[in-house]
């Protein structure tokens, strides 16, 4: 039976969390860290600007935790959604930490770009072809919607991410993606069964807010079987409920 483990260490990447709680999920030997680096929930001036929500100090910390565990166990570390809203400036930002980090710790690892920032005119022939439609109750989509956004970005899903890895990227730090499939990349290409993996990466993207009790932003671990998975947070004084 196959068995895949999933540690994520905190909701959103900048956000914190505990270098103990990190550790310990580290010690059950998952297959992969994944993290979560964007959200809607701060609205479109990060789309429109491409400034992070979280600072650049944040989210230095964060990863370099992250890069020195990924060393350690020789696994794929998976960043989705750089830079708060997964724009071309976002991933790029992202990539200037990771090598900045990289340099200093003196690791090495294959790297992978996945950018999802979509081009005008590519967007509007396909609106023409009729292959861009807006999800109701969203408003009409036309030509000048598209020509005066300041960026325009597309949701990846899995596909993009497995891609990456099965070219060699142990280190991806990818564009707009769908926070479950950052989590979800791994288990897929392992053959785990896909409605187990997609459910745990569901939970796992908002790392402790699946407990009860939370204290702050921190890490959550799943182990992915075959029919069934099990989510547990790191801090031991945390605890995953029906409810919660």
């Amino acid at each position: 039976m196959v068995e895949v483990r999933v540690l994520a260490p905190t909701a959103v990447i900048g956000s914190g969390f505990s270098s103990k709680s990190f550790e310990r999920g580290l010690s059950l030997k998952p297959h992969v860290i994944g993290c979560d680096g964007g959200s809607t929930d701060m609205g479109p001036a990060a789309l429109g600007t491409g400034v992070p929500h979280f600072s650049r100090d944040a989210t230095r910390r964060d990863l370099r935790l992250m890069l020195r565990g990924r060393e350690r166990l020789g696994v794929p570390l998976i960043v989705g959604s750089c830079g708060t809203a997964g724009g071309d400036a976002g991933v790029d930002w992202m990539r200037e930490i990771c090598l900045e980090i990289a340099e200093e710790e003196g690791l090495r690892f294959h790297l992978a770009l996945v950018r999802s920032e979509q081009e005008k005119g590519y967007l509007k022939r396909r609106l023409r072809e009729g292959r861009i439609r807006p999800l109701n109750p969203a408003p009409d989509l036309n030509e000048k919607v598209i020509d005066r956004s300041a960026h325009i970005v597309g949701m990846m899903g899995a596909e993009p991410i497995m891609e990456a890895l099965g070219g060699g990227a142990e280190v991806v730090l990818a564009g707009r993606a769908s926070d479950t499939a950052i989590f979800a990349s791994v288990p897929l290409r392992m053959r785990a069964d896909p409605g187990p993996a997609w459910h745990a990466g569901k939970i796992l993207e908002c790392g402790t807010s699946c407990a009860t009790h939370r204290k702050r932003p921190d890490s959550v671990f799943a182990w992915i079987r075959e029919g069934n998975f099990t989510v547990e947070p790191m801090d031991t004084d945390l605890r995953c409920t029906p409810q919660s």
